[in-house]
Order: structure tokens, then C-alpha cells, then sequence
């Protein structure tokens, strides 16, 4: 970056992978939990309950490169970042099941944790929901604590539940994790927003 760079800098960063409860747990773990969440208190019968604490301790780590980076690109010269945040997982994540089985992802991750593809199942989408929230909690921390801006998603990009609404994305291969084009530019709308104001 060059600091005579006439525009604001907008980074979208967000460590390691922005996808971190879908890289840990996109399979259901064995034994399967549950944690409270206030947003979102419909808990899943007969699993194991943890603390929320453990699980940001586990997901914390994985904005360590987050952290290291901010600096690095301000002290460059660049004026202002922004983190935006990450799409919220879908409520009919299932519907993928077949798709995932067969992405390479899903492969490698398989065969270094050695999961039987055939049988593996996918974690329950009101979970992967809850572990979302902790990220982004997570990374706007990092956000105030490096002095920057976090850009969250919006609540119209999401369903009554929190889930992601179903306009954002499509159901291809390429965004069994992700979202489609139209949520991309409505987070860099947003983003730009932060920047004019």
C-alpha cells in the first residue's frame, strides 16, 4: 500500500478464514454440544452444553493473523480499514449435504481428521448459527481494539432467526459456505457508508 494513496483503504480481513465455524464444525462434532446464546436460545436435546467462554477461547486464536495484520497495513500508510463481517450460515444448510460431501474441502478436511464422508453429518444449522455470532463478536473486538471499523452484516440480509436470507444466496457448489454477489455488494455498500460518515 502507498501511503499517497488518495483513497480510503476498505480490508476485508478476517483472519485465518473468515469461515471458522464452518472450518471446525461443518461436520457435527462426536459428541455433539449446545451453548446458550441470548439471541438465539433454542437449544438441541441431548447433547452436551459448554460454556459460550470455551468456545470464543477456541475461536480466538484464529484472528491472531487478524491482529497482526491491522497494524501492519496501517503502519503502511494506509488511512482507515474496515472488517467487514462474514455471512451468517443458512437455515437449510442440508440441502448442500451432497454438494459438501463432494467438495474438495470437504474431502481434505475428511481425510485429515479421518471422517467416513459416507456417514458424516452435518452440523445442526442452529449451532453453526450460534458458533457465526462468537466470530463476529470476536472480530469487532479485534476491530475496537486495533481502533478500526467493523461492518456488520445487516439484519436485512438475514432471516427472522439469523440466519442468511435465502436472496443472498444460491444453490451452487461455490457457495455452500458463502454468499452470492448481491450480499457481496451490499457489505461493500455498507462499508463505504462507514467511510462517508
Amino acid at each position: 500500500l502507498k501511503a499517497s494513496n488518495a483513497y480510503l483503504t476498505i480490508s476485508t480481513a478476517t483472519g485465518t478464514s473468515p469461515y471458522q465455524h464452518h472450518g471446525s464444525f461443518l461436520f457435527a462434532p462426536n459428541p455433539l454440544f449446545d451453548l446458550f446464546d441470548e439471541s438465539n436460545p433454542e437449544m438441541l436435546h441431548g447433547v452436551t452444553v459448554v460454556p459460550r467462554r470455551l468456545v470464543q477461547s477456541h475461536f480466538d486464536p484464529s484472528l491472531n493473523q487478524l491482529r497482526e495484520l491491522v497494524p501492519r497495513i496501517l503502519s503502511a500508510g494506509c488511512r482507515s480499514i474496515r472488517l467487514v463481517g462474514t455471512p451468517p450460515p443458512k437455515s437449510d444448510l442440508h440441502v448442500f449435504a451432497d454438494m459438501i460431501r463432494a467438495s474438495a474441502f470437504a474431502q481434505a478436511f475428511a481425510q485429515k481428521n479421518k471422517i467416513d464422508l459416507e456417514h458424516a453429518v452435518i452440523t445442526p444449522a442452529s449451532l453453526l448459527l450460534k458458533l457465526w455470532r462468537i466470530v463476529q463478536e470476536l472480530t469487532s473486538t479485534v476491530a475496537q481494539d486495533e481502533r478500526v471499523t467493523f461492518v456488520p452484516v445487516p439484519s436485512l440480509a438475514q432471516d427472522a432467526r439469523g440466519f442468511l436470507a435465502k436472496q443472498y444466496y444460491d444453490y451452487f457448489p461455490s457457495e455452500i459456505t458463502h454468499a452470492n454477489r448481491r450480499f457481496g455488494q451490499l457489505m461493500v455498500e455498507r462499508a463505504l457508508e462507514t467511510v462517508r460518515h
